[in-house]
C-alpha cells in the first residue's frame, strides 16, 4: 500500500501527530497523483490529458 493512501482528513484530526509525516510524503504523493490521474498511468488511460498539464512541482507547496 502507497503511504500517501493511508492518510487523510479523518486521520488527522484523530492523531494530529501525524502532520509533520505529510510534509515528509508531500512531494512523494503529488508525483504519484499527478501519473495516477494523467494517461501515463501503467497504460490504463485515467483520463486523457498528458502527463505535462500537471506541474512537476506542486504550486501550493
Amino acid at each position: 500500500m502507497k503511504r500517501c493512501s493511508v492518510l487523510n482528513k479523518e486521520r488527522l484530526q484523530e492523531s494530529p501527530s501525524l502532520k509533520p509525516y505529510i510534509l515528509e510524503i508531500f512531494n512523494e504523493c503529488y508525483q504519484d497523483t499527478r501519473t495516477e490521474a494523467s494517461d501515463a498511468y501503467g497504460g490504463k488511460l485515467r483520463s486523457q490529458l498528458a502527463i505535462d498539464i500537471f506541474t512537476l512541482i506542486p504550486i501550493s507547496y
